[in-house]
């Protein structure tokens, strides 16, 4: 058992969303193993599940190896590339849960997705907050770190942190799920991951955060009474009371505060180096990052964290800025930086990775500070 899968995105793997078809197998599959392992279950999607075969066969050219709804289902806890014209080595469902990757490519997929959802709903508390008699963007930044900061959070601090934002705390956050609390001498109780903040999920014998770069930095253990052993190096997160907290829904968890962790660390880093200056959200969240060298040289940088480049190309397309602005991926996902290029071309969006974001910084900026 592994909580987050081996088959990670953090292999660089090239991932082939080139194909209409194999982007319409993805989508399906993944809506397909939401509902076939979710509440609902088998019984009610039979028919979701029988369109994602016929959706799979047309991508592999009539070449699918299940003919049974029960064969096709074992397929969905294979790797992709075993299965389908692409080279990701990610799986759709692992331990009859599905994963993730798959979560990922359903909320991503669509002419709404979750992704744009989440960052529309936050994006109109700019409004709100555009009221305030200074123009807002302290407030607005104090608002967006605090939910990069806070994956769990007491009821009344969430409350208060949200209410000038105009966003219900139920948008946001929701109660502490049963997947994530373990049995304890003093009742029941969950651990927050020690990396993102999230409230990690228990896995029968293990606890984990269920987001894989969590989990490469340690954020996995082994349940064992009333004291988690470490499987990583993470020292064991102190037990909390579930009643006491609230924690952030998947999609705010998944498209705020995952990609704002990423951003943060890369103000931390640019921030660092003379003559360099980073202002975060500036014009309450016009970008994410505007950078400024020797205070003349500006560049403007978004940051996103997709697992479907060619979804994120699509919706970035239908909003090409009037300026250049850097899309900038997290350097796991640095393979998709061609694949964007590739999409993205003839517009305004520049496409880069973190690393080479710093590395180009580094060269214009004058010697880092010591």
């Amino acid at each position: 058992m592994t909580a987050a899968g081996d088959n990670s995105l953090s292999n660089e793997s090239p991932g082939d969303f080139s194909s209409h078809d194999v982007q319409a197998a993805l989508a399906a599959n993944a809506h397909a193993a939401i509902r076939w392992f979710g509440p609902a279950g088998p019984g009610e999607s039979l028919s979701i599940l029988l369109e994602a075969m016929a959706v799979s066969s047309r991508a592999t050219n009539g070449g699918l190896s299940a003919r049974h709804p029960t064969e096709f289902v074992a397929l969905l806890a294979r790797p992709l590339c075993e299965w389908l014209p692409t080279t990701l080595d990610e799986s759709l469902v692992q331990n009859d849960q599905p994963t993730d990757f798959c979560r990922d490519l359903f909320a991503e997929a669509g002419d709404d997705p979750e992704a744009e959802l989440v960052q529309a709903k936050i994006g109109d508390s700019r409004k709100r907050f555009a009221l305030v008699e200074s123009g807002g963007e302290r407030e607005y930044a104090a608002f967006r770190r605090f939910l990069i900061e806070h994956g769990i959070s007491r009821r009344a601090e969430a409350q208060d942190a949200v209410a000038m934002s105009g966003v219900k705390p139920t948008e946001l956050y929701e109660e502490i799920p049963a997947t994530c609390r373990v049995k304890h001498s003093n009742g029941s109780v969950f651990y927050s991951c020690p990396v993102c903040g999230w409230a990690m999920l228990s896995y029968e014998t293990e606890l984990a955060c269920p987001w894989p770069e969590c989990v490469a930095d340690g954020a996995r253990f082994q349940l064992d009474g009333d004291a988690p052993r470490p499987l990583g190096g993470r020292l064991t997160p102190t037990p909390l009371a579930p009643d006491d907290y609230v924690r952030l829904k998947r999609g705010p968890w998944r498209y705020t505060l995952i990609p704002g962790l990423v951003e943060l660390r890369l103000a931390d880093a640019l921030s660092a180096m003379e003559g360099v200056s980073v202002q975060l959200w500036p014009g309450r969240d016009r970008f994410d990052l505007l950078i400024t060298i020797d205070g003349s040289r500006r560049w403007r940088v978004d940051v996103k964290d997709w697992s479907n480049p060619d979804a994120l190309a699509r919706r970035l397309r239908q909003d090409d800025p009037l300026e250049d602005i850097f899309v900038v991926v997290p350097d796991r996902r640095r393979w998709q930086v061609p694949v964007l290029r590739h999409r993205l071309a003839n517009t305004k969006w520049q496409v880069t990775s973190v690393g080479e974001l710093i590395a180009d910084v580094r060269r214009r900026a004058r010697p880092s500070k010591k």
